[in-house]
């Protein structure tokens, strides 16, 4: 006989349109995201308790659902890691006698374009506490977000000219090869994603324009301080063929020295735009405000179709200076993928084709729009 769960929550959320289940959201993360078996061991990567970032519920909730469907589970607590040098020996054991692996803590983040131990499977959460971990962007199935994303993908590897703007006055464009699609895409991260809510990052090689932007923030590869800042009046930079030559507006030379900051203290081109993406998850929503935590809401807010990033100071994914686009139009070839923050691609007959396949599913696909800013 199973044991009752603990903390299942199935109230009302007032003006949200939704009820919080976060039993529901653990069973997608362990049976729809990881395929977790009985019999089988699990390992749970957490975060020490106190550093504000998670919620230490969701991991004890995840753990109790794994044990009631026959898993072994291991849960490690573990404290804020500089890099992914300094990844701890007590996980990479924990992976390597482990069928799975899931993160609870930023550690996972840091190591995404890493080379990782053991042959789990390892998956980074966004869920950071029971609310969203209930919400639709936890419950939405998992297979259907990941089928979505194989037909953008698939889109993607048609190559084409692309074009990316935005109401504060980006205007970025670049080329991308058609290429075979495969298994192991280019930059491909090393972790799983839950929820599944962006594609690998796009080489940033031929990007040319201007990316106009209030946000720039840490890519979470490093910890550094300051990590990030919200600028009043939107800033300017001015991108040449993958490389940043210059900053304008009234807040020009305070992101100038941020980017030689950073720079110096990693010893690498801060100039180097590597690559960008956009999110995809119609369900992604942060209710804080991002004056609250920068980068709390940039670990969620990543996920939504209104937030686009790109990658730079440092020739390498990620970098470790994201600048932060909100609310693009999104073309490829001509075809627009994403219009003023809406992922416009959901509307196509494919896209639509895969709702039929996922009962109960219907308004997967019907936007949430709050993200904090």
């Amino acid at each position: 006989m199973q044991n009752p769960i603990p903390h299942q929550d199935t109230r009302p959320h007032q003006d949200k349109g939704w009820q919080s289940n976060p039993v529901a959201g653990a069973q997608n993360l362990l049976e729809n995201c990881i395929g977790l078996q009985a019999g089988q061991k699990l390992a749970l990567v957490c975060e020490e308790t106190g550093t504000g970032h998670y919620d230490p519920a969701v991991g004890d909730l995840v753990a109790d659902v794994a044990k009631n469907m026959g898993s072994w589970v291991t849960q490690l607590h573990i404290p804020p890691i500089s890099g992914p040098d300094a990844f701890p020996d007590s996980v990479s054991e924990a992976m390597q006698t482990s069928d799975h692996t899931i993160f609870f803590s930023q550690a996972g983040d840091q190591v995404r374009f890493c080379e990782t131990p053991g042959k789990s499977t390892k998956t980074m959460t966004y869920t950071l506490d029971m609310d969203l971990l209930g919400s639709p962007f936890g419950t939405v199935h998992h297979g259907l977000m990941k089928d979505l994303a194989a037909l953008l993908r698939a889109r993607w590897a048609k190559g084409g000219e692309w074009r990316v703007t935005c109401p504060l006055g980006t205007d970025l464009t670049g080329y991308l090869e058609p290429r075979p699609l495969t298994a192991q895409e280019p930059n491909e991260f090393t972790v799983g994603l839950f929820p599944f809510g962006i594609l690998p990052p796009i080489d940033a090689a031929s990007m040319t324009g201007t990316a106009a932007t209030k946000w720039i923030m840490s890519t979470q590869n490093r910890r550094y301080e300051p990590n990030g800042m919200i600028i009043d009046d939107a800033a300017l930079i001015h991108i040449e063929e993958g490389r940043i030559k210059d900053f304008t507006g009234p807040q020009a030379e305070t992101v100038r020295k941020h980017y030689d900051y950073v720079g110096g203290l990693f010893d690498i081109d801060p100039s180097f735009v590597h690559s960008w993406h956009a999110g995809h998850h119609p369900k992604t929503h942060y209710t804080a405000s991002v004056a609250d935590n920068m980068t709390r809401w940039g670990t969620v807010a990543f996920s939504s179709p209104r937030y686009t990033h790109l990658h730079t100071c440092g020739n390498y994914p990620p970098g470790e200076i994201a600048i932060i686009v909100i609310d693009s139009t999104i073309s490829l070839d001509g075809e627009t993928l994403w219009q003023d923050g809406e992922f416009v691609f959901t509307n196509s007959p494919e896209a639509q084709a895969l709702l039929s396949q996922y009962p109960g599913q219907e308004d997967a696909f019907e936007m949430l729009r709050n993200i904090g800013v």
